[in-house]
């Protein structure tokens, strides 16, 4: 081995254990060794079983938009090292090394079946089971997909949708984002929900010139800045909108095309998109709860044919109706995606014992 090549090792090596040092003090400062479990409003977190660091930082979003102290029950694995990376971002969680004594008025939000020795407030349990076929009895809920979760924990967006939903329209269809073959053209999608992919759909509307690609930042803040432009814009997928300039940003749009992701017929954009108003263009509508309705609050279409047709009734629709699919839009989030309000639906509704039904994403 050379001494470059000892050198290089080296610092991998000292980029490892930086890492690891920096999520140990997280879970460190962070773990309480006594903690009060007569507080109101705290929320113990116990999930056994793997799960998505993408996942439990939507609980936490979803719990601390209801201003619910999250205390999450610490095991011996590498799990727990994990969390210190969500300490920054998210002060309602805590760290605890035990479980809440009976009698208290604590939530108990777990992945394992009740405990009947054990005496909660309210017992939620998480199944990772999303899909659109499930039947939604008393006692079960969705939890609804949140917007990204920089959006709430480092931009603090969540906090002006109402000024996002006042913003003056620019351009008819809007979409950015990648539509790489390699991450979004899985044959999955379609052997097994029977969806285009991404890929699919936005190689379809710019072979059928449906579309004005947009090369640079600064020639679509020309086209925000000039006159309503009735035509559908794509933004070339090397260029990045800032996060913190996304809802802004899409909030300027009458429609947003929403096609699905990586692995689930399912994307963000449609949750940012109705946050602000913007009327999502999507082919997964049953994916929600409720189903979204074609010409309500959302429009729809399943082939690449039907995408085409869409399109060109979206380019001839009146103002009148727009502005009634915009506040339909903005209405089921706040009824239905808004994870405040899930989090009250939940914490109030009679039964002591709940099922709350999630996205699974691999661990």
């Amino acid at each position: 081995m050379g001494f470059t090549e000892a050198i290089r090792r080296l610092r991998h090596v000292g980029h490892y254990v930086r890492r690891v040092t920096n999520l140990l003090s997280g879970v460190l400062r962070n773990t309480l060794l006594r903690p009060d479990w007569h507080r109101p409003s705290v929320v113990f977190l116990d999930i056994v079983g793997p799960i998505n660091l993408r996942t439990l930082r939507e609980l936490l979003i979803a719990f601390d938009l209801a201003d619910y102290q999250v205390r999450l029950r610490a095991h011996w694995n590498l799990k727990t090292l994990r969390v210190g990376d969500l300490f920054r971002w998210h002060g309602n969680l805590q760290l605890v090394w035990s479980d809440p004594p009976a009698g208290t008025s604590t939530i108990v939000c777990t992945d394992q079946a009740p405990d009947r020795t054990f005496s909660a407030y309210k017992h939620i349990r998480l199944v990772f089971d999303y899909s659109p076929d499930l039947e939604i009895r008393d006692g079960h809920f969705v939890m609804p997909i949140p917007m990204h979760p920089q959006i709430y924990v480092q931009y603090h967006d969540h906090e002006r949708l109402d000024g996002y939903r006042r913003s003056l329209r620019k351009i008819r269809i809007f979409f950015a984002g990648n539509w790489n073959e390699t991450g979004y053209n899985s044959p999955l999608l379609g052997e097994l929900f029977g969806k285009l992919t991404r890929h699919q759909i936005i190689n379809f509307l710019l072979r059928e010139g449906l579309v004005r690609i947009v090369e640079t930042i600064e020639e679509l803040d020309k086209i925000l800045a000039g006159p309503y432009w009735n035509g559908f814009v794509l933004l070339n997928p090397r260029v990045r909108i800032n996060q913190a300039k996304w809802l802004a940003t899409i909030a300027q749009a009458d429609f947003f095309l929403c096609p699905p992701g990586v692995l689930f017929p399912w994307s963000h954009n449609a949750i940012e998109a109705m946050a602000v108003g913007t009327i999502p263009l999507i082919n997964y509508p049953e994916w929600f709860f409720p189903t979204l309705v074609d010409g309500k609050n959302v429009k729809t279409f399943q082939t690449l044919e039907e995408l085409k047709g869409t399109v060109r009734v979206i380019l001839q629709m009146q103002n009148e109706e727009i502005s009634y699919l915009h506040q339909e839009a903005s209405a089921y989030y706040e009824q239905h995606l808004n994870p405040r309000t899930f989090v009250h639906q939940v914490v109030t509704s009679p039964e002591k014992h709940v099922t709350v039904h999630y996205l699974a994403r691999p661990a």
